[in-house]
This record gives structure tokens, C-alpha cells and sequence, in this order.
């Protein structure tokens, strides 16, 4: 699993959102109300898979 730090974040939001300052989620943030970040701070769950 890909650990995610900072500079991964940043590249998502850039390449997914358009997202290229703090500015840019502020205002995003306004026009909404909230994004959801959540997906970017909780660890993701591993699959157990049982030999068959």
C-alpha cells in the first residue's frame, strides 16, 4: 500500500481538483460549503484473502 504523505496530496488535488494553492481550497470550500477530506487522513482497510 502506497503511504501518503504531503507532497501526494498536493499532487492529487492539483491533478484530480485543479487545486494549485491554499487559496484555491478556500475558496472551493466557500462555494460549496465543506469537502470531504476524510479519504485523505483515514488508513485504509487491508483485505484478509483465504488460500483456497
Amino acid at each position: 500500500m502506497e503511504k501518503r504523505n504531503g507532497k501526494n496530496i498536493i499532487e492529487i488535488l492539483k491533478n484530480e481538483y485543479g487545486f494549485t494553492s491554499e487559496k484555491d481550497l478556500d475558496r472551493a470550500i466557500a462555494e460549496i460549503g465543506f469537502i470531504d477530506i476524510s479519504v485523505f487522513c483515514l488508513k485504509a482497510k487491508e483485505k484478509k484473502v483465504k488460500a483456497s
